[in-house]
């Protein structure tokens, strides 16, 4: 059982109250349009995050990066790791006016640096990153 204080516990007190976060706009695909999910919903699925950072062997203190636009999977992959006892990495997005090349190398930087133990691409972003040797996994 978690600590009262801890984030595990203050997550999972949120999840129970009658209240969630409503994506609007660009946060969400065409298709679903603008939702109110309850933080129950999104809760349970980071819970299934959690589980499989654990089952790929990250364990509490492992850092997490990630590579997507603000949307409800960034939100549950964030809250996953938290679960999970990951620290999240949220990597910048690549800007319309920068070169793709310093983008890549100042993403691979910060994922070196920050120790990150795997990389959480979205498929809209996933052409902008190539892995190369010595980068951690990608998922």
């Amino acid at each position: 059982m978690p600590a009262a204080d801890s984030i595990i516990a203050r997550l999972t007190a949120a999840a129970d109250r009658p209240t969630g976060v409503r994506f609007v706009g660009q946060s969400v695909q065409p298709a679903e349009g603008d939702s109110f999910v309850p933080w129950r919903q999104v809760h349970d699925e980071a819970l299934v995050v959690a589980a499989a950072l654990q089952a790929r062997g990250l364990v509490p203190g492992d850092h997490v990066a990630i590579l997507g636009p603000t949307s409800r999977s960034l939100i549950t992959i964030i809250r996953g790791c938290w679960l999970a006892g990951c620290a999240s990495m949220v990597l910048p997005l690549p800007m319309r006016m920068g070169s793709l090349e310093a983008f890549v190398e100042s993403t691979r930087s910060r994922i070196r640096h920050g120790d990150a133990k795997l990389i959480l691409i979205d498929d809209l972003l996933a052409a902008f990153y190539e892995s190369a040797p010595g980068d951690p996994p990608i998922a």
